[in-house]
């Protein structure tokens, strides 16, 4: 537990960053009786398109990066958004890029970490990873239990079963079938429910019918008018006693996207090239977009404060459609006042909302 403990630490360092993606941490150590245990490297997963905790470690382990810490860290934020005076941190942003060239290329993870952990039978290098590594190739960047293939690994200790359909115990059968030692720990030990607890939005999000079908809970009713009606009667009254959870847009909207008087009254905006252009230069944080989603999986309803992005009401409910769409799939849209936008998702596996008939 010593070392995935310290795997949940890295972990939580992207916590919030990786949406859609789960935040996971990843320490490999080396094993010997002359020299004990030996850290090589760790990681982090820091955003959505860049390698997962485990290359992040490996890189550091193989001697690409000197601390596979601070190579994550450097692409939380774009180069452009660091100090001017950073020039270490840009200089490590652009060889961590360059890195994921080389890595997403056919050859490119044999040409980074073939056999590094080749030793004799006096080292085994172990991994500690707080969530099943993957095994699926429909994403930017290649499988990591196939890396760790590559790279010789000896044993791998998983904090927690991948959810996702295309792993959900792929990636261990993969290693397992390649004579990888693979542990997973007990899911009544603590430090193996800390791992489930970090990534319970991520699993809610993969495998909820609601998310995956549309519409509600049972993937195939959707919200009709007579529960919206409901809906907005119980937000009402959440609302007057304060329990109502409500969530303002506070990034920096560029009111000159909306800000056609003649041509909002001419009815002559087309609101979803708007928000549109909205979504491209100003997109919701990622760590926003986690916030609203754990709150909709926690409380069912959220109330949306969009006008610190869009001046406009009448592209209000054009901006509420495509955050359901792009980002908060699975919600819908119960009602559009002024410059906020009611959102309902039901709790899985069971509703706590039940409608009256």
């Amino acid at each position: 537990t010593k070392y995935m403990k310290q795997a949940l630490d890295c972990a939580k360092l992207g916590y919030g960053s990786t949406y859609p993606n789960p935040a996971v941490g990843c320490v490999i150590v080396q094993s010997s009786e002359e020299e004990g245990d030996v850290i090589l490297g760790r990681g982090f997963h820091p955003k959505s398109g860049m390698p997962h905790a485990e290359i992040f470690a490996l890189l550091e382990a193989a001697g690409h990066v000197e601390d596979g810490i601070q190579a994550a860290s450097s692409v939380l934020v774009k180069t452009t958004n660091q100090d001017d005076d950073d020039e270490a941190g840009k200089e490590l942003s652009k060889k961590v890029h360059s890195l994921l060239q080389t890595y997403i290329q056919p050859e490119g993870a044999k040409q980074l970490f073939s056999d590094i952990f080749k030793n004799d039978d006096t080292k085994t290098t172990t991994a500690y990873v707080t969530l099943e590594p993957c095994c699926h190739t429909n994403k930017q960047t290649p499988p990591c239990a196939s890396t760790f293939l590559l790279a010789s690994i000896d044993r791998v200790v998983v904090g927690y079963r991948d959810p996702n359909p295309y792993v959900d115990g792929g990636g261990v059968s993969v290693m397992r079938s390649n004579d990888v030692t693979v542990d997973v720990l007990n899911a009544n030990v603590p430090i193996a429910q800390e791992c489930s607890n970090l990534v319970r939005y991520f699993a809610k999000r993969i495998t909820s019918p609601v998310v995956l079908n549309g519409g509600s809970s049972d993937g195939v009713e959707n919200i009709n008018g007579k529960k919206k009606r409901f809906l907005r009667s119980l937000a009402g009254r959440m609302k007057r006693d304060g329990s109502l959870v409500e969530i303002e847009w506070t990034g920096s909207g560029n009111n000159n996207l909306s800000s056609t008087t003649d041509a909002d009254e001419a009815g002559d905006i087309d609101w979803e090239k708007v928000t549109s252009e909205i979504i491209l230069n100003i997109p919701p944080s990622p760590q926003w977009v986690t916030h609203v989603d754990a709150n909709l999986w926690d409380h069912e309803l959220v109330l949306l404060r969009l006008g610190n992005i869009i001046s406009k009401k009448k592209g209000v409910k054009v901006l509420g459609e495509t955050l359901v769409n792009t980002y908060l799939k699975g919600s819908t849209i119960v009602q559009v006042v002024g410059h906020t936008v009611l959102l309902y998702r039901p709790k899985f596996p069971k509703p706590v909302i039940t409608f009256e008939e």
